[in-house]
């Protein structure tokens, strides 16, 4: 059973990978409306991992500036994991507001996982439809997110962060593998239930 698990892994990730992919399209920059209200998310994450510097943080911090520049009237979205003991919204608030984001211009929201995130973006856009919503992260997250988003009918921008030449760790890869798995059942979910 365990043999024909690791044979079948590798097929497993290629299928994943390829659909999410399917229904990803990047944005850039010049795919902005400037003259409507927008909503630019800051997916959870901390500055450090083991006291070493996440550039997963920071890449995502600086490419929410530039657009703040672009879009100064923009609200930001600050969607994280918080506890009382820990908490990703107060480290990204914090950074935004270092980078002159007005505290009135940011929304936090407690979320467990991208899904959740994804059903706050939704309860926004039914509220105000005509809302643009940017997503910033690294494509492998965007690809997972913007599948969840196409199927409650939310439409997004996907702003990709700059791309390392390392690419993501295995750690990571794996991760994101078992990230997908779980967007699966959570669409199930939500669709069966709704």
């Amino acid at each position: 059973m365990i043999r024909l698990f690791f044979f079948l892994l590798p097929l497993l990730i290629l299928v994943n990978s390829f659909i999410f992919g399917l229904f990803y399209q990047s944005s850039t920059v010049n795919d902005l409306h400037t003259n409507i209200d927008t909503t630019i998310v800051f997916f959870g994450t901390t500055p450090t991992i083991n006291g070493t510097t996440n550039i997963y943080f920071q890449s995502r911090l600086e490419k929410i500036q530039e657009l703040f520049q672009k879009l100064p009237n923009s609200t930001l979205l600050i969607s994280g994991f918080h506890t009382e003991h820990y908490s990703e919204i107060d480290y990204m608030l914090e950074a935004a507001l270092e980078k002159g984001i007005s505290r009135s211009q940011v929304i936090t929201h407690y979320a467990d996982d991208t899904f959740d995130t994804i059903r706050q973006l939704k309860k926004m856009q039914d509220t105000n439809p005509e809302t643009q919503i940017i997503l910033v992260s690294q494509k492998f997250h965007l690809e997972r997110a913007n599948i969840l988003a196409k199927f409650l009918n939310l439409e997004v921008l996907n702003i990709e962060v700059a791309n390392f030449k390392s690419g993501p760790s295995l750690k990571i890869l794996i991760r994101e593998y078992f990230a997908r798995i779980k967007a699966y059942k959570d669409l199930a979910h939500y669709l069966f239930k709704y």
